[in-house]
């Protein structure tokens, strides 16, 4: 177990925290990559595609680079990238063009080593300068995925769920008969899917959201920025902070401080397990964002290709992702709970200019700031409570690992808070103190009954 601060870059994300993880007791179980492309482009008849030059049509290539891990429980974690990229017919070498310029339907819905051959052809187009580094996927699953080497792991779907799914590595295309003036036509299914691997819902983590339409090197953040990393790193648990250059958008919460969490959960029962839990935050291109708001900010969960978790699953973004409720629904969404007063008791949790992220309000020129809540006028002390998972229908369920909350209302950021251990007069826990301003379960309703919560992640034992 360490506390850390330290600093990754925009390029090496992904591997700057495999080996953050493997260095304090995780293991790396496997790293790949998913190709993904639009099937409707690469398979379809010239006659429904009109008199615009065939040679021109654009189509969708996204690689998808993921990072599978295990804690010291042995429950599984992972974390993706995407590289989009936008070619045209024309770009195709011509041993996958007809004559017309069209692409060679019938032939790469036979053939499957000329298939497999495009396939490659698409792998090696793969970009670094094309990805978008403000964007990070992070899931949870039950098994891991059959990772064959040399063999390419491709699904036609190009969206970002297409590629960060895991469940379906390779597909089959068929040729419909034609069944009027159109012509034939073309499907697919997928190819010895895995749906046993109970992958999560996925999480989609932003890191900075400019209101640009791409957030990646082709703005003011580059391969070599920095982003910065600070929190606990145990066998089990990361309960991080992290938060990338913001001094080319200081401003308006464009590059927020935005929480981490993949770990264990503490249960209220000792005979029920020690459930993985999910969670992070995102950046909102919107300064004046309410936090208060019931309304999701991700009504829709990006959900594996086949699976549907019809009610109420997880996001971890607007709730905590539960691997398994106690009696066996998979990644339900959960809250959290702690001891704090009403949301509406004053002060507002506001900025003069109504803004209502933590850092917008928690200084000189607000009347927060003059509030005596933690530590208490009263008392001198800070009351904190545990960090609690709870669900509407099972209750408290647990509390997470090595985490304290606490009001936002007086502390600030990096202070630290000094916890005496149980039976151990002279042993006292530290915590350090946080207040983040992302999109997250720790910022807004319904996921905490007090906007924002302040929390505290454990540094070290002290006397």
């Amino acid at each position: 177990m360490s506390y850390v601060k330290t600093i990754f870059t925009e390029a090496g994300f992904l591997t700057d925290m495999e080996s953050l993880l493997v260095t304090n007791g995780w293991t790396s179980e496997e790293k790949f990559q998913k190709l993904g492309y639009d099937f409707n482009k690469m398979f379809y008849t010239p006659s429904g595609f009109g008199s615009a030059d065939p040679g021109e049509a654009t189509f969708t290539i996204s690689i998808a680079d993921h990072i599978i891990l295990s804690n010291g429980s042995g429950e599984l974690f992972g974390i993706a990238r995407i590289n989009k990229l936008t070619k045209k017919n024309r770009d195709l070498p011509t041993t996958f063009l007809e004559t017309s310029k069209h692409p060679k339907s019938d032939a790469l819905a036979t053939d499957a080593t000329l298939r497999n051959t495009l396939h490659e052809w698409m792998l090696e187009q793969n970009d670094s300068q094309m990805t978008d580094t403000s964007e990070i996927y992070f899931y949870m699953m039950k098994d891991k995925p059959t990772i064959t080497e040399g063999k390419i792991n491709v699904y036609p779907d190009s969206n970002p769920r297409g590629v960060i799914d895991v469940e379906n590595l390779d597909f089959t295309p068929f040729k419909i008969a034609a069944s009027g003036p159109s012509g034939a036509s073309y499907t697919f299914e997928s190819k010895t899917p895995e749906l046993t691997l109970m992958q999560s819902p996925m999480m989609k983590v932003k890191t900075r959201e400019t209101g640009t339409l791409t957030n990646g090197w082709l703005t003011n953040w580059w391969a070599d920025s920095k982003i910065r990393v600070e929190g606990l790193v145990s066998e089990e648990t990361v309960s991080i902070i992290i938060q990338s250059d913001n001094t080319a958008a200081y401003d308006d919460n464009n590059v927020p401080t935005i929480p981490i969490y993949m770990g264990q959960l503490i249960p209220e029962d000792p005979a029920d397990s020690n459930e993985s839990v999910l969670f992070g935050g995102t950046a909102i291109a919107q300064a004046d964002y309410d936090y208060r708001s019931l309304t999701p900010y991700m009504p829709t969960p990006l959900l594996p290709l086949q699976k549907a978790y019809p009610k109420s699953p997880g996001n971890g973004i607007d709730n905590l992702i539960v691997k398994r409720a106690r009696y066996g629904a998979f990644y339900q969404a959960y809250y959290l709970s702690f001891q704090t007063a009403s949301d509406t008791m004053p002060p507002d949790r506001k900025s003069t200019d109504g803004k209502s992220y933590a850092s917008a309000w928690k200084n000189q020129a607000n009347d927060e700031y003059s509030f005596r809540f933690n530590p208490s006028s009263y008392s001198g002390k800070v009351h904190v409570s545990r960090a609690y998972v709870i669900h509407p229908e099972e209750g408290v369920r647990g509390h997470l690992k090595d985490m304290l909350m606490a009001s936002s209302i007086g502390l600030i950021n990096s202070d630290r808070l000094k916890l005496k251990r149980e039976a151990c007069p002279d042993v006292f826990d530290l915590y350090k103190y946080f207040v983040v301003d992302a999109v997250s379960p720790m910022t807004k309703r319904p996921a905490i009954p007090y906007s924002p919560a302040g929390f505290a992640i454990y540094e070290k034992e002290a006397n």
